[in-house]
């Protein structure tokens, strides 16, 4: 039973079409042999439902989980580039503090 298009007309967006139900149904055996034999598609298909609570869980870990580890990576690269800033900032300041080392000890060897 598809109730998405039931559904949509109801819904503040029309555009949301994205709707789910699902539908239980306790046959007996025989009469789950008869669909089986007519429609292959049905086959295997007794007493083994779709696992939603596992794909509920694979979406969660494959999709929000990453997502927030992509942040997380985000802010650490933004991080490392205020850090690279930093060190570029300290080794001009230590370049220009060579140069005036070089500079004093070049004057104190001509007073000599």
């Amino acid at each position: 039973m598809n109730f998405g298009g039931w559904e949509s007309e109801n819904a503040k967006d029309k555009n949301a079409v994205d709707c789910y139900r699902h539908l239980h149904l306790y046959l007996k055996l025989d009469v789950v042999r008869i669909i089986e034999s007519k429609y292959p598609g049905i086959h295997d298909k007794v007493n083994n439902p779709y696992q939603y609570g596992l794909l509920d869980c694979i979406e969660l870990e494959t999709y929000q989980l990453h997502n927030l580890e992509i942040s997380e990576v985000k802010e650490i690269k933004d991080e490392i580039k205020k850090i690279k800033g930093k060190v570029k900032g300290i080794k001009e300041e230590v370049k220009g503090i060579k140069h005036t080392l070089d500079r004093i000890l070049e004057h104190l060897k001509l007073q000599k």
